[in-house]
């Protein structure tokens, strides 16, 4: 903001003439020092010594835009966190699909016969569960000293799997296996719904190759609906019955708000089964707004609203509802709150 100096330099070269040359050095109107400066209060400002009027214009105006621009955000609106990267819709028609993944077990029993190596009757077995060919977790192993010798689920889990122990060394094969799988992977996260395979191993010799082993492969669907198999058999496994139960599915959102005030967050659920139940709690920030949610049916209509659920918490809760979409909407009773939601579906 220096356009005053400059035009004072601009006055004194149009009117000064050739009198400008008669001013002392390093006075008004003279020239200004070697060393660039001149006499006290005044600036040297293109070779000429000029009265510094500028600084004091300049500061009150600089000072002036800088406080709008530096001023610091209003602490009262920026309280909860109005930016997250993640919103939900405040329309329903495009209300954020909750993802949830059936919890639940898969129950498997066989029967295992000998492949006729060195040391049979005495067996060593594996069973494994794989998604598309890839290795999700170990269900059951009865192996230890010789689990070497299972080399199709070394290949698959690792050397250094510890997953499902369920013994040592067989004896024979007079009594059938059973294991249950809860449905996790090996790092304990439950597993999408999808096609799995679960695939078995039997040695009883000295195997440096999985052909010189019993391999059986079995699959099943991981979804809402029960499935039952039984009297399944491969690769030497025989009487093999597989039951799938699907119990709940559960997913929570942390980290959202309600902000700013008046904000309605709509999070849809796909009901895909009949009967079933649906529960919406909400965990809102103690120096936020009072948190409350409703599940609404498909067309918007509130089927049930929250009540409180212990401290900073509210809950709705809908049971045998029939297959069809629905929505659970989320607001602050008087303002804005940071909040999570967990949304459960249970099945019959």
């Amino acid at each position: 903001m220096r356009s005053i100096g400059w035009a004072l330099v601009a006055l004194l070269a149009a009117c000064g003439g050739e009198n400008k040359a008669q001013q002392a050095q390093g006075e008004i109107g003279g020239h200004c020092y070697p060393n660039g400066t001149c006499n006290v209060t005044l600036d040297c400002v293109g070779g000429i010594c000029i009265a510094a009027v500028d600084a004091g214009v300049d500061a009150a105006v600089d000072a002036m835009v800088d406080a709008a621009i530096d001023a610091p955000p209003d602490a009262a609106i920026d309280a909860p966190v109005c930016d997250n990267q993640f919103e939900p819709n405040e329309m329903i028609q495009t209300a954020y699909l909750i993802p949830l993944a059936q919890t639940g077990q898969l129950l498997a029993t066989f029967t295992t016969t000998p492949v006729g190596s060195v040391y049979a009757p005495l067996n060593v077995a594996a069973v494994w569960v794989e998604q598309g060919g890839a290795f999700v977790k170990t269900a059951g192993r009865w192996a230890d000293v010789r689990k070497g010798n299972l080399v199709a689920w070394n290949a698959k889990a690792g050397v250094s799997d510890a997953d499902a122990i369920s013994g040592a060394t067989r004896q024979d094969h007079a009594s059938p296996l059973t294991l249950a799988w809860d449905l996790k992977d090996r790092l304990n996260n439950i597993v999408p719904d999808d096609t799995y395979t679960l695939r078995m191993e039997l040695a009883d010799g000295n195997s440096t190759a999985a052909g010189q082993n019993n391999q059986g492969s079995f699959t099943f669907t991981k979804g809402t609906q029960s499935q039952t198999q039984s009297g399944l058999s491969s690769g030497g496994f025989t009487n093999v019955s597989l039951n799938y139960t699907p119990t709940e599915n559960r997913k929570t959102i942390a980290g959202v708000s309600i902000c700013p005030f008046g904000d309605v967050d709509h999070y849809r659920i796909d009901v895909l089964t009949a009967n079933t139940n649906l529960e919406v709690i909400v965990t809102y920030s103690g120096s936020g707004a009072p948190v409350t949610a409703s599940i609404l049916g498909s067309g918007g209509a509130t089927l049930n609203n929250s009540v409180i659920n212990g401290t900073n918490s509210a809950r709705a809760y809908v049971a045998n509802l029939p297959v069809a979409t629905y929505y659970a909407a989320v607001r602050a009773t008087n303002g804005v709150s940071d909040y999570q939601v967990t949304i459960t579906r249970t099945h019959p």
